[in-house]
């Protein structure tokens, strides 16, 4: 039986190292936890056990929810006693996406010539990298369906949690754009017919509305170099935002913004809870999770934090005391996450972490829905009845002139 070369960390705080037999990586990982031991590395000989190479997000491939569903199917074909061949070529036959119906196809190409599942997903950008280490762990220990299934939840979770921030975007939105447009139709269509019949009666305007005609001028006069400004000034800042001292810098900035900051961190540090939860209890290591959940980030202040953990974790440390330091995730997990090193149980504690960070997510969302919608209703009702009014007073000031 293989032997493993070990690192971890006990109750006390105190590294351990050693060598332990297992069949596999996984199941030694497996054998420590029961120990009582927090793994940092297990390493077969001179190689250790890391995590897959970071990729790219691919822009126009498949949805999350394909991929999603994708992995279920071959998680239940394969407990219905199907090779992982005949799964693979099953889910892509009924796959409605073209995209990921070719995928699976190549996929399973490879697996029939020989390659590692895996290996072949890691090739494919709609796979992301935590699903392909829990791929790869399941592999090697012979649980590839709960492990299909446990990438297929973290990315259903990650995907909810994603349309419940846009969708706390949604109606602002809409509402703003219904403003817009209805501004730009009184400013273009209706008063420039309004200032002609008023005009006519060669009468004094009330100030009301010679304010309202002024106001319709300059944007008249402005609206082309307005137009421009605004988007050279968003265009400018999607440039800088790519730019990593800039971005650094952005992130910074909006973290110190009330409501906002708290919650991008809440946002964050449930993403990062529910992957570490979940590659922890999958049986890979600290070392190589805290690398996998590094990718998922999308913000670099993010990442920063948890390359320091990672360093901070191999150095010694305990991950609550590196953690305690982060600007980007809430201090309440650092709190949690030390309770989990102590008992042992530090993937639970994670997973309740994020449920929590969940929440709080949820309940600012439906904050600033019942806040957003009363004041952006009266600031379309306030432009449209400014108009209306203005457009009135100057009917009533001409009767009774005449």
């Amino acid at each position: 039986m293989p032997e493993f070369a070990y690192r971890a960390r006990n109750a006390f705080g105190q590294d351990v190292k050693g060598r332990i037999e297992a069949a596999s990586s996984s199941l030694a990982v497996e054998r420590l936890k029961a120990r009582e031991l927090l793994v940092l590395s297990v390493a077969p000989g001179a190689a250790t056990v890391v995590a897959p190479a970071a990729r790219g997000a691919m822009p126009f491939g498949p949805r999350s929810r394909s991929v999603e569903l994708a992995l279920r199917q071959i998680a239940l074909m394969r407990r219905s006693g199907l090779t992982l061949l005949a799964a693979v070529r099953g889910a892509a036959r009924v796959s409605r996406s073209r995209a990921l119906r070719r995928i699976l196809e190549g996929v399973a190409a490879e697996v029939e010539e020989g390659a590692g599942f895996a290996g072949s997903l890691a090739r494919h950008a709609c796979f992301p990298p935590l699903v392909v280490a829990l791929a790869r762990a399941g592999e090697t220990s012979g649980t590839l369906e709960r492990a299909l299934e446990r990438g297929a939840e973290h990315l259903e979770k990650r995907r909810r949690l994603r349309a419940s921030i846009l969708q706390a975007l949604f109606y602002p939105a809409i509402v703003v754009s219904a403003t817009v447009f209805v501004t730009g139709y009184l400013a273009f269509e209706v008063i420039p017919e309004l200032e002609t019949f008023l005009l006519g009666f060669d009468r004094r305007l009330p100030p009301m509305t010679q304010v309202l005609l002024d106001v319709t001028h300059w944007l008249d006069a402005h609206l082309a170099p307005l137009a421009i400004g605004v988007g050279a000034g968003l265009l400018a800042v999607a440039i800088l935002d790519r730019w990593p001292p800039t971005r650094r810098l952005f992130d910074a900035v909006l973290y110190r913004v009330p409501a906002l900051g708290g919650l991008r961190r809440s946002a964050g540090t449930a993403v990062f809870s529910r992957a570490l939860s979940v590659l922890l209890d999958s049986g890979i290591d600290i070392l190589a999770s805290l690398r996998l959940c590094r990718d998922l980030m999308p913000r670099p202040l993010a990442r920063d934090d948890i390359d320091r953990m990672t360093g901070e974790v191999a150095a010694g440390e305990p991950l609550a005391r590196a953690m305690g330091e982060s600007r980007s995730f809430t201090p309440l997990l650092a709190s949690l996450v030390e309770v989990g090193e102590e008992t042992g149980n530090l993937d639970h504690v994670l997973d309740e972490a994020a449920q929590h960070e969940e929440t709080r997510v949820a309940e600012w969302i439906a904050r600033a829905n019942a806040l957003i919608e009363p004041v952006m209703t009266v600031a379309v009702g306030a432009v449209v009845g400014f108009v209306y009014i203005a457009f009135f007073t100057s009917l009533f000031a001409i009767a009774g002139a005449g």
